[in-house]
């Protein structure tokens, strides 16, 4: 358990005051020690005082409020069967707002996008009373979830808190470039804060630069995502049109890459080409100028003069991009 609190410093007299309400005044007991710790930064503006009784401590960010109520991030996470399973799972005590008189059975309730855990006695009072008066939980369970897919999607360790930077490049990787508060990616990217001059000015004086939200779809870009149609429609076709796998994403990708020949730098993909070989994207091949004409000139006398197939090659940049997540199988 923790808490938020802002301290006012005495100098002179060496003491520090701190305001805390009811909550937070229950956990701090006298003569007790405590460890204080600086809120990180990106938390400092949106999140209030009090007492944290949270997952993550990203949930109780305001600015994160829209993505985490966003309907495209829950279908894609699984929507409603996933919650309930997180949620039976993780939370093992009745979240009633007064948890008195608990039954010892434990029930998981479904209700406006997000599940509660509650005992039988406090099911059916709130079945009666209506479930908008756990709203608050039911938005923190919905948040901790998300959080949760993000932790284990980047393989980080069972309980550790993610920073608004991990959050913003997972929610990229995963495809919510467009769910995500401009003023998370300005924080993930560390942009300073965008200040809009006012009254009269020049032309001249005026300085264009990318935007926060151009700055992550350029980043987004970079991710080239996969789509799988297990019933196309070629498929029934006795002699289909070929459709060639091309990306610009990924071809810049292969550009970023150092020439596996000579380790230069690379100025335009290499397609390896070979019989029985279509020419998509995935067989592009990073080399250097002089490689990339020393290779189209005679293939087998590069592969012989650098121990190297651009057969093997090729497969080998195309695992590494899935394994690094350049290509995401969101799906």
């Amino acid at each position: 358990m923790s808490a938020i609190i802002t301290p006012f410093v005495q100098k002179e007299t060496g003491v520090a005051v701190f305001s805390v309400d009811s909550a937070t005044s229950n956990m701090i007991k006298s003569a007790e020690r405590f460890l204080l710790t600086p809120l990180p930064k990106e938390q400092v503006k949106d999140t209030p005082d009090g007492f944290v009784d949270l997952n993550y401590s990203l949930v109780a960010n305001e600015t994160l409020k829209p993505f985490f109520e966003s309907e495209r991030v829950f279908d894609s996470l699984g929507g409603q069967p996933s919650v309930m399973d997180w949620v039976q799972r993780s939370v093992h005590t009745c979240q009633a707002e007064s948890p008195e008189d608990c039954d010892n059975k434990l029930t998981t309730h479904f209700h406006n996008g997000s599940a509660v855990r509650l005992c039988w006695y406090h099911d059916n009072e709130y079945l009666m009373r209506g479930y908008n008066r756990l709203n608050e939980v039911l938005q923190r369970n919905r948040a901790n979830w998300i959080m949760s897919w993000a932790n284990s999607e980047m393989r980080l360790e069972p309980g550790r808190d993610i920073s608004l930077i991990e959050l913003t490049f997972w929610a990229l990787r995963r495809g919510f470039k467009d769910q995500l508060p401009q003023e998370a990616g300005r924080i993930a990217l560390c942009k300073p804060v965008e200040e809009f001059p006012t009254g009269t000015m020049r032309e001249s004086d005026i300085v264009w630069t990318y935007g926060v939200n151009e700055l992550v779809e350029q980043l987004a870009d970079k991710i080239t995502e996969i789509e799988v149609d297990e019933d196309s429609g070629l498929l029934y076709m006795a002699r289909p049109k070929i459709q060639l796998g091309k990306s610009a994403a990924y071809r810049r990708f292969i550009v970023s890459r150092p020439c596996v020949g000579c380790s230069g730098e690379v100025n335009r993909p290499f397609m390896y080409r070979a019989r029985g070989l279509n020419e998509h994207d995935r067989w592009c091949v990073p080399l250097c100028d002089k490689c990339a004409h020393d290779a189209a000139k005679d293939v087998r006398g590069w592969e012989a003069a650098h121990g190297k197939r651009l057969y093997v090659l090729a497969n080998q940049i195309f695992d590494f991009a899935i394994e690094h997540g350049v290509i995401n199988f969101n799906n």
